[in-house]
């Protein structure tokens, strides 16, 4: 009897042993959803597009306001605002993408019939897919836009204002527009921290020349 339990437990022990050998692996999937792409554009390695696409809508309407018929009240920038990618297209050698604003309150998608100034959005993008270049900036109604010139955010998308607006509003921006504009290596820590140093030398100054003036008057004559 002592031979069939111990030819059982061998059984159960082999069948451990092979159930864990064949055990599939954990991938592990990076927890930042700004890493996260759709699966169509993994699939045909599109990642950097997809980034080249958003950084060029963000950077293109960051500082303009979402003015909501929801609430007369509310005003908030675009590049305050979550970019949801919405479809994409092969028209040739072209390939077309484009994406969404999201209303953060009701959840959707942002249209013009949806915002006080009935803004036009170019939240679309056109590139070569033979040189992997933007050719044109499209809108939702399918127009397309190129702007030539060095002070058009087409061509430059850091243009002054649009370095500023991102310089003063960093603590407020989307977390995955901070992360492009941080893949840019557009140096805001440092901004900020020069600023800060300014500051303090400024005050230092101040404390200086305040202290000197109340030596003067302690050491004046006839005091």
């Amino acid at each position: 009897m002592r031979h069939y339990y111990l030819i059982a437990i061998l059984i159960l022990f082999s069948c451990n042993s092979n159930q864990q050998k064949i055990r599939p692996k954990v991938v592990e999937i990076s927890n930042d959803k700004c890493y996260v792409y759709p699966s169509i554009i993994d699939s045909l390695h599109m990642q950097d597009l997809y980034d080249s696409a958003c950084w060029y809508v963000y950077t293109w309407h960051c500082d303009e306001r979402y003015l909501s018929k929801r609430d007369t009240t509310e005003s908030i920038s675009f590049g305050e605002l979550p970019l949801k990618f919405n479809n994409f297209a092969f028209r040739g050698d072209t390939l077309e993408m484009n994406f969404d604003f999201i209303d953060q309150h009701e959840h959707r998608p942002i249209l013009p019939s949806m915002t006080r100034n009935n803004i036009q959005f170019l939240s679309g993008v056109g590139f070569d897919m033979k040189t992997r270049k933007k050719i044109y900036m499209l809108s939702p109604n399918g127009f397309t836009t190129i702007v030539k010139g060095a002070s058009s955010r087409y061509e430059n998308p850091l243009q002054p204002e649009v370095l500023s607006y991102i310089k003063n509003n960093w603590n407020k921006l989307d977390s995955c527009f901070k992360k492009l504009v941080e893949q840019k290596g557009v140096k805001i820590k440092s901004y900020f921290l020069n600023w800060r140093e300014q500051l303090s030398f400024k005050f230092v100054q101040l404390a200086r020349v305040f202290l000197q003036g109340t030596r003067a008057f302690l050491y004046a004559p006839g005091l």
